[in-house]
């Protein structure tokens, strides 16, 4: 990180928008000098306008902690919602919605896994799906759903807002992707969701916290 105020430190995602602004999450860390990570600053969502890169960074500042969060703010992964809306999930098991136009913050919910939260993934109708893992079980995982505006959005036969039971199959899941999928019925999708996994398409990132 950049070790200042406000700037890069320990980034954690971007994202770019239609007119050019680059999104950054920063989980507030930087480099102390011995091999190790000091969070000093503050966890933040970072706006840039690419064009004029002079004017500096907009900066969503660190919010409060989440009610049934794990006790930090630690911001992780983006993605535009259907809302005009910006999805930020945090690594401390929470989701946040903000006004693209305004940044204020919109909605803040906690899945129904115990743990950690990986990032976050729209599908075309605006839901929302994180994974997360229980780091005092083996840190197995599971995925999470939510409807455009946050509410629990399970799957069948669950309950809260489980999609994706528990299962070992996912182990410390963070990265997670839906892609729509051609079927061969004419007009027909399905969405391929990419998890962390075994089996899923996924990718894994190894993410430590510091107790």
């Amino acid at each position: 990180g950049s070790g200042t105020a406000n700037g890069l430190n320990g980034p954690n995602d971007l994202l770019f928008a239609d007119n050019g602004d680059l999104y950054v999450t920063t989980q507030g860390s930087v480099a102390d000098g011995t091999g190790e990570i000091s969070y000093q600053f503050a966890s933040q969502i970072l706006r840039y306008n690419i064009f004029a890169p002079e004017q500096g960074a907009i900066v969503y500042d660190q919010p409060d902690v989440a009610p049934n969060s794990t006790g930090f703010v630690s911001l992780l992964g983006l993605a535009f919602g259907t809302q005009n809306d910006l999805v930020v999930s945090d690594f401390a098991n929470a989701i946040r919605r903000y006004d693209l136009a305004s940044g204020d913050l919109l909605t803040e919910v906690s899945s129904s896994y115990p743990g950690f939260m990986g990032s976050v993934a729209i599908d075309p109708d605006g839901n929302l799906y994180a994974p997360g893992f229980d780091f005092l079980n083996k840190n197995i995982g599971g995925v999470a759903r939510f409807d455009p505006v946050g509410n629990p959005l399970p799957a069948t036969g669950e309950s809260g807002s489980i999609f994706i039971p528990a299962t070992n199959t996912l182990k410390r899941p963070i990265g997670i992707a839906y892609t729509p999928v051609k079927v061969p019925e004419p007009g027909a999708m399905l969405g391929l969701l990419g998890v962390a996994a075994l089996g899923w398409k996924l990718r894994r990132n190894k993410v430590d916290r510091p107790a």
